[in-house]
């Protein structure tokens, strides 16, 4: 099996996993957190994660000293994160100023910041596992 296809494997069994701790989370906190709104946010997550795994996977053959692969990889990592910055401005300003709805953006952005680090933590797990497979 291809590292990417282990790796869609394990992202597909984690975030299983999340959304269970996420759904027990949103009845057991529910004037606090939406369902809904905790699976957008991981289908978001788990998309960028997706995306930042193959193009570093991808650039690791492309690198030719491991200084350009930890650029590559902060690259991504700044890229990554305003672009979360961007979508939740977004979602502010769709939902605050055009809409009119009136939400508890604490609990939402909360949601967001667990996601964000237990994503985050799970991708550099799997490149810096990667990594020295690739090294051996």
């Amino acid at each position: 099996m291809t590292s990417i296809g282990a790796f869609l494997i394990r992202i597909c069994v984690f975030s299983i996993v999340v959304f269970c701790c996420g759904y027990y989370l949103t009845y057991s906190v529910s004037d606090f957190l939406s369902l809904n709104e905790f699976f957008f946010l991981q289908i978001i997550v788990v998309l960028v994660t997706l995306m930042v795994h193959f193009y570093l996977v991808r650039s690791l053959k492309t690198v030719e000293r491991p200084q350009q692969l930890v650029l590559k990889f902060m690259t991504a990592t700044v890229f990554k994160l305003f672009f979360y910055l961007a979508i939740g401005i977004g979602y502010v300003v769709l939902t605050k100023y055009l809409m009119k709805l009136t939400l508890v953006y604490s609990g939402i952005f909360a949601m967001f910041f667990v996601l964000y680090l237990l994503y985050t933590f799970f991708e550099v797990y799997w490149i810096v596992k990667f990594v020295k497979k690739e090294a051996n």
